[in-house]
């Protein structure tokens, strides 16, 4: 984990600092955040104009590569033969967002768990560096969030790391509610566990009937 950012609240910077601190003596401890996205969406969504929004298939796999994600070509074409969607925005011919989702399982090892009928995972969302600053992620999200619900997905799952504020305030711009807060801890890669931890920890409001 990086050391915490100076943008952080005192407190949140110590708990950052000590994280980091202990990795060094063989004890991860990894804080995540889950995420409730499109619980209080805004009045007015962006639409996707004068983009494409479109599902992709394995046969995009070229097109996810050139882009330039973190994820290899072995990994994506895991993900669509177990059944994952991939969803993005093209420029003419050209894709330049894309975020995966997963209607089977929150596929995040340390909080891994099956999902309901009525649930979908968010991950691996990312954008052409050279086309930031035009709103895609926003776009692409809010079209996923319509394609999800119009398919039955309504409770849309997504997990965040407390000390990457940039990241919290983009979902809770576009509607999330932070419901849940967590520690894995692993303990020289030979035990782990997942916990629940006081939301407070993390500066989180508390939100009630989620």
């Amino acid at each position: 984990m990086a050391a915490a950012s100076p943008a952080l609240p005192f407190g949140q910077r110590v708990l950052a600092a000590l994280l980091y601190r202990v990795s060094h003596l063989g004890v991860r401890l990894r804080p995540l955040i889950e995420t409730l996205e499109d619980v209080t969406p805004p009045a007015r969504r962006p639409g996707v104009e004068p983009f494409r929004f479109e599902a992709l298939a394995a046969s995009d796999i070229g097109d996810l590569l050139a882009l330039g994600t973190e994820a290899n070509r072995e990994e994506m074409l895991r993900w669509f033969a177990a059944g994952k969607r991939c969803f993005g925005l093209r420029d003419g011919d050209r894709l330049v967002a894309t975020m995966w989702c997963d209607l089977d399982e929150v596929n995040f090892a340390p909080v891994h768990r099956v999902l309901a009928a009525d649930e979908a995972y968010l991950f691996a969302a990312y954008t052409d560096p050279s086309y930031r600053g035009r709103d895609l992620a926003p776009r692409l999200r809010h079209a996923c969030y319509a394609h999800l619900r119009a398919n039955g997905r309504t409770r849309l799952v997504s997990y965040s790391e407390p000390f990457n504020r940039a990241s919290r305030r983009f979902k809770q711009k576009l509607g999330a509610v932070e419901v849940a807060a967590w520690l894995h801890v692993d303990l020289f890669g030979r035990w782990s566990r997942t916990i629940p931890v006081p939301k407070r920890l993390f500066g989180m409001k508390r939100e009630a009937g989620l």
